[in-house]
């Protein structure tokens, strides 16, 4: 019964997880559009967060990162809005890319 209760209690940490970094990065987002910027942004796979700049393009925001492996990017406009619903899904699908278990567009690792 312990098994159990752990491995649920490690479900709902790891969900709480994911829907912290979902809503980080809405935030981030919603942060420029905010502002009626344009341009491209860095978002930290792992946990949501960003360095907060906006970049003229996805190479200039790919070179910036420190580790530009673990981020994700994609532009910023107000014509393309993100619910938090797609922000955590995007982060999911990337976190999925990243350890290479995507078959067919599917996670294998579930």
């Amino acid at each position: 019964m312990t098994t159990t209760t752990s491995s649920h209690a490690h479900a709902a940490r790891r969900e709480f997880a994911a829907f912290n970094a979902a809503v980080r990065m809405g935030d981030e987002i919603d942060r420029h559009l905010g502002r009626g910027t344009r341009g491209w942004l860095a978002i930290r796979i792992a946990d949501g967060s960003s360095d907060g700049e906006l970049y003229g393009d996805y190479e200039d925001a790919f070179a910036a990162q420190e580790r530009p492996e673990e981020c994700t990017y994609f532009p910023i406009s107000p014509l393309c809005l993100w619910t938090p619903r797609m922000c955590e899904e995007h982060l999911e699908s990337m976190t999925h890319l990243r350890h290479g278990c995507m078959v067919y567009g599917r996670p294998t690792c579930r």
